[in-house]
């Protein structure tokens, strides 16, 4: 049976939260001071706090078992509000960007910069809503690191609270048992065989 464990991302705060062991997170960095990330690995949380004027920011983080990362919800914020959120997959220094539905962080300054998912209270066609899945087109993510990023480009922001949830899947030890002895029959029925 899968475990859900969960991320909750605070976006101005945007708050990630996950039980200690599921989600760790290394230091957040922002491109301005009037923007802070902060981050506990106890808590499995991240704050997005800004204020005012243009930002990106950044958090990595290593998750142990496939999993998915939902944008759950977002208060304070009216129905135009849209901010950018990215997803990159890290191997071996690579990054893979996986959230590609909108131009709009273009202008962000690296990592942040290039395709992004935008989020808002409600959906469109270029902009997710609460209850949807970030990089949705990839379905389940493999294990790893991966880098979240955050891109607010207008001139006036609004404040406003998402939160993302990061749901883990883990392959049940049952199955793995299962599948060890399947391939152990299989080798026992051939060494008789052959």
């Amino acid at each position: 049976m899968g475990r859900l464990k969960s991320v909750a991302v605070v976006a101005a705060g945007l708050s990630l939260s996950a039980p200690a062991g599921a989600v760790t997170f290394d230091p957040a960095v922002t491109s301005e001071p009037e923007a802070t990330i902060t981050t506990s690995n106890a808590a499995g949380t991240v704050t997005v706090d800004w204020t005012a004027g243009s930002f990106s920011g950044t958090v990595e983080f290593q998750v142990e078992n496939p999993f998915q990362i939902f944008f759950t919800s977002i208060v304070d914020a009216p129905n135009g509000q849209q901010t950018g959120v990215t997803l990159d997959r890290i191997v071996n220094g690579v990054d893979t960007r996986l959230t590609t539905s909108s131009g709009a962080c273009a202008s962000a300054p690296d990592p942040v910069g290039g395709t992004c998912d935008l989020f808002s209270p409600v959906a469109t066609a270029t902009r997710i809503a609460p209850g949807t899945a970030i990089a949705a087109q990839e379905g389940l993510l493999a294990p790893g690191t991966y880098r979240l990023g955050f891109f607010e480009g207008s001139n006036n922001p609004l404040d406003a609270t998402a939160v993302f949830t990061v749901s883990e899947v883990p392959l049940p030890a049952g199955a793995a048992l299962l599948l060890s002895g399947l391939v152990g029959f299989a080798a026992l029925r051939r060494s008789k065989t052959g």
